[in-house]
């Protein structure tokens, strides 16, 4: 038995279809680069040190002398979340508010400070009755004055569907 030996011809290509073809893999190459770049972005955004930084200021005048007052701290180890809040002190007619900025307390899911933490009525003879209001977020330094904080794995996601998309728009 003898095998026939079969040539098959492939078209040549003209230069506009090696450029098409060109173009592509330069997509190809473009969109692997970028893919990387986001994984890179995303990677810094989900990756965090084991301590929290939040805000911390308080003042009796405002919130925004509060704000004025503020220092970045590094939270107890197990803080999840930075608070802002506003403590309110009542003695018969006399109302006192403090605003204040902390960390939430350690290993606390819910939103709080640390009973050692939160501001003090000021000083005087009598019971002072007391009334909290907190907001928390998550995210260093998130209680800056805003109430909205940017969740960083949607931002990251984002950004790498971003670069993917731009990867085939150029």
């Amino acid at each position: 038995m003898q095998f026939q030996r079969i040539s098959i011809s492939t078209p040549r290509l003209n230069s506009r279809t090696t450029l098409v073809c060109n173009c592509l893999a330069e997509a190809v190459n473009m969109a692997r680069s970028y893919f990387h770049v986001a994984i890179i972005v995303v990677a810094l955004f989900i990756a965090r040190g084991d301590s929290l930084s939040c805000y911390k200021c308080t003042s009796e005048d405002s919130a925004k002398d509060c704000k004025s007052k503020m220092e970045s701290i590094t939270c107890p180890s197990g803080t999840l979340k930075c608070l802002t809040g506003t403590f309110k002190c009542t003695q018969g007619s006399t109302k006192t508010t403090i605003y204040y900025k902390r960390c939430n307390a350690p290993n606390l899911s819910s939103c709080g400070a640390s009973p050692q933490d939160l501001p003090k009525c000021p000083t005087s003879p009598g019971q002072w009755e007391t009334t909290e209001i907190e907001n928390c977020c998550t995210g260093d330094n998130c209680n800056s004055g805003s109430s909205h904080s940017i969740n960083q794995v949607m931002l990251g996601i984002c950004m790498a569907f971003g670069f993917w998309l731009l990867a085939f728009i150029h």
